[in-house]
């Protein structure tokens, strides 16, 4: 049994999960609650300090352009999860 959804951690209440990851793939690995963030070999994102599309990504943007005003272009990374979780 593997069930997996899309969780957008953006606008919500835990907004130091949102404000890094955004939009974060998850996977119930099995009935006993053991789930797992992200895709193949645990890849969660690639954070490139870009722009992104749409009304709902402004106010990454305005971060995003704020942040190189003070701490110039960035370097990209990926972004990965190790291990497994719980779901209580």
């Amino acid at each position: 049994m593997h069930t997996t959804n899309y969780k957008n951690f953006e606008y919500t209440t835990n907004t130091e999960t949102g404000l890094v990851y955004g939009t974060i793939m998850l996977t119930l690995m099995n009935d006993k609650g053991d789930i797992k963030l992200g895709g193949t070999r645990g890849f969660i994102d690639r954070y490139d300090f870009d722009n992104k599309k749409g009304v709902k990504n402004i106010p990454r943007n305005i971060a995003t352009w704020i942040g190189k005003q003070i701490a110039g272009k960035g370097t990209s990374y990926n972004i990965y999860n190790y291990g497994v979780g719980k779901v209580k």
